[in-house]
């Protein structure tokens, strides 16, 4: 009986190992995220808060820094 292509013992690389191809069934779940990785920020609780206020202060300087030149041109 021929072998498929797409079975585990037909392919093969030289610089990658076999559980690269085969896939673990054995393997946990990832475990839930601490919440000791809580940022040292007062007045935020998450860093996606932080993130968030950082994007925004960058968007709203953005465009502080475009009515000016405009303004001022």
């Amino acid at each position: 009986m021929p072998r498929s292509p797409f079975s585990p013992s037909f392919v093969s690389c030289p610089w990658a190992p076999p559980s690269f191809f085969v896939p673990s069934h054995n393997s946990q779940p990832n475990p839930p995220p601490d919440d000791d990785d809580a940022p040292g920020v007062p007045g935020f609780s998450t860093w996606r808060g932080v993130y968030l206020f950082v994007f925004i202060t960058f968007v709203l300087v953005v465009v502080a820094l475009t009515l000016f030149s405009r303004a001022y041109a």
